[in-house]
């Protein structure tokens, strides 16, 4: 399901992430957190890049979980796999990406571009601080050319891109209702006060510490002394909900990188 109010979604979205631009709506995010007009426009589409899947999928990719089923005609279905308690905020490796519904593939954070690119095809675009959109997911990626952040948004959705496509482990994708997200991750989300000139949506952001292949759930709040900003341990996923249905319209997932 497309989400109709994109350009709130795509202020939400440039709000959200003012820490490290992300200029997939045609602007991008002052250090304070203001909004300003981006001077380099996103180039044009590449003629050569369509909706791709790699035939085959190396082991090492290969999406896993009881929830995930191969679909007719090939690729697969992840359903929505509720959780209680504790386990709702439970985080582990393949939290650190999405399942490519066409290919059966985990795109992650910490993957090459040569790897995503070898699964999921060139990018539609490239933007003036070097993020890459895909059909259906945009990547940023590290100096070591690694991906530091995924994001699939409403907003950066085109006629043939797939909003289904891009699915956490668990479920929730694009489109997902508030209640589906609460069954999955929880109900520690905040929405903006109606009498406040607060632009963003409701919003779930979720921080982790991670220590080796163990992930701490810090909160949704992330300040004083729980993780250092600039943490290359710090992991930060983030759901964001049209305000007119509720219906989840933004997911990302970063990790923090060396002061």
């Amino acid at each position: 399901m497309m989400i109709k109010s994109k350009k709130l979604i795509c202020i939400a979205l440039s709000a959200l992430l003012a820490a490290g631009v992300f200029a997939g709506c045609g602007k991008k995010a002052t250090d304070s957190g203001g909004l300003t007009e981006n001077t380099a426009e996103r180039p044009e589409s590449n003629p050569d890049a369509t909706p791709y899947a790699a035939e085959s999928v190396p082991h090492q990719f290969e999406a896993e979980g009881d929830n995930i089923k191969p679909a007719e005609g090939g690729g697969v279905d992840v359903a929505v796999e509720p959780r209680e308690g504790d386990d709702q905020y439970d985080f582990d490796d393949e939290d650190l990406g999405f399942v490519d519904t066409m290919s059966g593939a985990l795109i992650s954070v910490g993957m090459s571009m040569g790897d995503i690119e070898s699964l999921i095809g060139q990018p539609k675009t490239v933007d003036s601080q070097g993020n890459r959109f895909y059909s259906g997911i945009a990547v940023q990626y590290d100096a070591n050319n690694n991906a530091s952040r995924l994001v699939v948004a409403a907003g950066n959705m085109e006629g043939s891109d797939d909003p289904e496509r891009f699915v956490t482990p668990h479920g929730v994708k694009l489109g997902s209702s508030l209640d589906e997200f609460i069954s999955v991750y929880g109900d520690d989300y905040n929405k903006p006060d109606d009498e406040s000139n607060d632009v963003s949506t409701t919003r779930a952001s979720r921080y982790y510490k991670q220590d080796g292949d163990d992930f701490t759930y810090v909160g949704s709040d992330f300040s004083g002394d729980q993780v250092p900003p600039n943490d290359s341990t710090r992991v930060t996923q983030t759901f964001l909900f049209a305000p007119e249905t509720g219906a989840v319209s933004v997911i990302s997932i970063e990790r923090g990188t060396d002061a």
